[in-house]
């Protein structure tokens, strides 16, 4: 008897959006219990967004800031973020595209 490695087959699905407040993000979706969903968001997409509805300019080159007009204004509103509310809207994610996961959670 001998332990034999094999590649296992894993689906999962992938739902990408694009939020008004957090920017492009995606969700995880595993196809097998308990459900461990992944959901990502770019810090940089949701700052980008506070300051162009302040009307601060910036320069954002793929994921990194090359200018900012106002550093202090865009410091307070990065330190400002609400993780209450990044997780009612992770919380949201979840009941909308995978309602089962709650029955798996602890």
């Amino acid at each position: 008897m001998y332990l034999r490695g094999e590649t296992g087959k894993c689906l999962h699905y992938y739902v990408y959006f694009v939020d008004a407040e957090y920017g492009y993000g995606y969700i995880r979706i595993p196809t097998w219990c308990p459900f461990r969903l992944q959901i990502y968001l770019n810090g940089h997409n949701i700052l980008a967004h506070q300051l162009k509805q302040r009307g601060i300019g910036y320069e954002l080159i793929d994921n990194a800031f090359n200018d900012i007009e106002d550093y202090q204004q865009a410091q307070q509103l990065a330190n400002s973020f609400s993780v209450d509310s990044l997780r009612r809207f992770v919380n949201a994610l979840a009941d909308k595209y995978c309602p089962v996961y709650k029955d798996f959670s602890e």
